[in-house]
């Protein structure tokens, strides 16, 4: 094979950016792979009713084997690599149109580039298929950053004349900048292998002969018949590099001797990511997904207890948008399975999709949110100890078309402040949208269906969705899907009186137990009306209530639940404050007294601050250091409790914060 080194131009991408462009630290990289790879083969899929197959393949070569085809290295590949035999690791599917379009790349048509294109030879080509998973072309680069940043393409594609071609091609990115032990020629860091077609440029071998030889380097076979497909090698694989970092977090990363192995891993990582296409042929989804690791099906009667019920929850979510709320059994996991249909405004009532739910027994073994079922789920943790005690009860996850799973979250937007009554039990629930549905906007007409604004609403890595803001229009419709779906959970799994009685103990326990110096709100999180700790309405006789029903330490942050209650019955409206002050042995301070009278900023400030519903917020920054110390919420009827929280940051941790608030009765009522 021919190398092409790109040299240095301008505006031109190195190394150094391309590894960068892809920010994601909170997932492995083989989570990223998994993601990456099915990602690009559902939006290849030839026919969504057969689905697309994947194979696992991992084994050794011989380095020297690999050398007489790809080389051009400088002279420190040697001292690098200087082993005879390394391992690989290859990805590959079938029942896909594999890389497809044109393959010299100076006779490419910019409007209409190939699945080859977009892969191999350009960085951000967003994928414009509709209901397509990829969207901003940028998750490939994980390909360059599990072995030395080699990665090779073998695709078999049927041409427009009916004709099988296939096509080889290596693609190499490194890191020359921050990196001294680089393998290519001093550059830009990006080399591609193939063969000239001029005096610099190389395009994928089409050769069949030649490409049988070079995957025999690896004992893997071309494809054959009428298959077309994909297939990514990625040699110089190290597993307990790769996975060192999981070391003491996850028996996952070990196989069944005892051994550091990326296929155990990559197996949960397909169920993690996937499992509502997984082996899931027989319920009529789009696209189902049948694997194999290293020729060893991956079957659905296999699924650990937790894999069953999300499986299950996807199905009941998936099949229908017409009914508001509905019970089903659960196939796999014989559950009950609860369904609630969420409606936003849109204008006009839109069923935006279905919130799925069941609530387990503890008794369940397998469904524990411990070991092994949190391992299974990415939750991992040094020890027992740092997991968030209070929150392992719950997991939500939400996921739109291709299936798949975007996060999985025990504590979030999602499911702030959903407390279940009794706790022995477990809450698993998941948000399936209902992607045909339109979201027509009749001033700019710039949004078309739930899909499509879910697909602009993901990051480049697809692990969260956030509203985008149109030209002269915020949609929010994340934001109120959440909103209601968190609304509904907490209606349906609390009960008030346990409620308090949970937010009272937690709060002992966090204040006892988790940090110092101990907080001090001024109030019991549980009183009763005649409490004379009771802040009172300006100019009215009214009782205005604030009650913590949780809180959580995260290093320098505290995270507070709360609900604030007036204890009146007016038709006159108020608006309510909640402020920091620092507490005393004689009294509290408030942040105006404390910068003024010693000229000092406030040691601590709320950093964020969210409660319920459409709300008018005003934030009370201090006048000297423009610090944020509280909040007003204005325009309040006090017929219904407002319910919120807050983060509070500690910049001195020397001294104690307290919570402040009052009702004040708006001018004008």
């Amino acid at each position: 094979m021919d190398i092409e080194i790109l040299q240095n131009d301008r505006m031109a991408q190195d190394g150094h950016s391309i590894l960068r462009s892809l920010q994601n630290d909170s997932l492995h990289p083989l989570d990223l792979l998994v993601r990456e790879f099915t990602q690009n083969s559902l939006d290849a899929s030839i026919d969504p009713a057969e689905g697309i197959k994947i194979n696992v393949d991992t084994g050794s070569f011989i380095k020297n084997d690999l050398l007489k085809e790809i080389n051009g290295f400088n002279t420190q590949f040697a001292a690098l690599y200087n082993k005879d035999e390394y391992k690989y690791l290859s990805l590959s599917d079938k029942k896909t149109s594999g890389l497809t379009g044109e393959i010299i790349f100076d006779e490419i048509d910019n409007d209409q580039l190939g699945n080859l294109t977009k892969l191999v030879y350009l960085l951000g080509a967003n994928q414009e298929k509709k209901g397509a998973g990829g969207s901003w072309g940028l998750g490939k680069t994980i390909y360059f950053r599990l072995g030395m940043g080699l990665v090779i393409y073998y695709s078999r594609i049927k041409t427009q004349n009916n004709r099988y071609e296939e096509r080889l091609v290596a693609h190499m990115v490194e890191d020359q900048k921050s990196k001294n032990n680089y393998v290519l020629e001093k550059g830009r860091g990006i080399a591609f292998w193939g063969e000239k077609y001029n005096d610099t440029n190389t395009k994928p071998i089409t050769d069949a002969n030649y490409i049988r030889d070079f995957l025999n380097i690896f004992n893997l076979q071309p494809y054959k018949e009428n298959e077309t497909g994909t297939r990514i090698i990625i040699p110089f694989i190290d597993d307990k590099t790769l996975m060192s970092n999981l070391e003491g977090k996850t028996k996952l990363i070990f196989n069944e001797y005892g051994h550091f192995s990326i296929e155990s891993y990559l197996e949960n990582a397909f169920k993690r990511w996937y499992i509502s296409k997984l082996d899931n042929h027989r319920n009529q989804v789009k696209n189902p997904i049948e694997l194999s690791i290293n020729n060893s099906l991956v079957q659905y009667n296999s699924f650990e207890n937790i894999y069953k019920i999300l499986q299950d929850l996807y199905i009941a979510g998936n099949k229908d948008f017409s009914n508001k709320t509905d019970k089903v059994k659960g196939e796999l996991s014989k559950v009950d399975i609860n369904l609630k249909r969420i409606d936003i405004r849109q204008p006009g009532t839109v069923p935006s999709g279905n919130l799925v739910y069941t609530v387990i027994s503890e008794e369940k073994s397998e469904t524990k949110f411990k070991p092994p079922s949190r391992e299974l789920l990415g939750f991992y943790s040094e020890t027992e100890e740092d997991e968030n005690i209070e929150s392992k009860n719950i997991l939500f996850t939400y996921l739109r078309n291709p299936g798949m799973a975007i996060r999985y979250e025990d504590f979030g937007q999602w499911t702030k402040n959903i407390e279940l009554s009794n706790k022995n039990e477990r809450l698993i629930a998941m948000f399936v949208p209902n992607s045909t549905a339109v979201l027509k906007d009749t001033k700019h007409n710039l949004i078309d269906t739930m899909e499509d604004y879910l697909r602009s609403c993901e990051k480049a890595d697809h692990s969260e969705w956030v509203d985008i803001t149109l030209p002269n229009i915020q949609p929010t419709v994340v934001k109120r899907i959440k909103h209601q779906v968190n609304t509904f959970l907490k209606k349906e799994m609390s009960d008030s009186e346990l409620k308090g009685a949970a937010g009272s103990s937690t709060i002992g326990r966090v204040i006892g137990n988790r940090f110092m110096p101990p907080m001090t709100i001024g109030k019991s999180p549980k009183r009763s009306e005649n409490d004379n700790n009771s802040r009172k309405f300006h100019h009215t006789t009214a009782k205005l209530n604030f009650d913590i029903t949780e809180i959580k330490q995260r290093e320098s942050l505290l995270d507070i639940a709360f609900v604030l209650t007036p204890t009146v019955q007016t038709k006159e409206k108020f608006e309510a404050a909640v402020f920091l002050e620092v507490a005393s042995e004689i009294n509290k301070v408030s942040c105006e007294s404390w910068e003024k009278d010693l000229e000092k900023k406030f040691p601590f400030e709320i950093s964020e601050f969210e409660v319920e519903g459409e709300q008018n917020i005003i934030a009370l920054e201090s006048a000297k250091y423009n610090s944020v110390y509280g909040f007003k919420v204005k325009d309040l009827s006090v017929h219904d409790s407002l319910t919120g929280s807050l983060t509070v940051n500690f910049l001195n941790d020397g001294f104690r914060p307290s919570i402040g608030f009052e009702g004040i009765k708006q001018k004008g009522n």
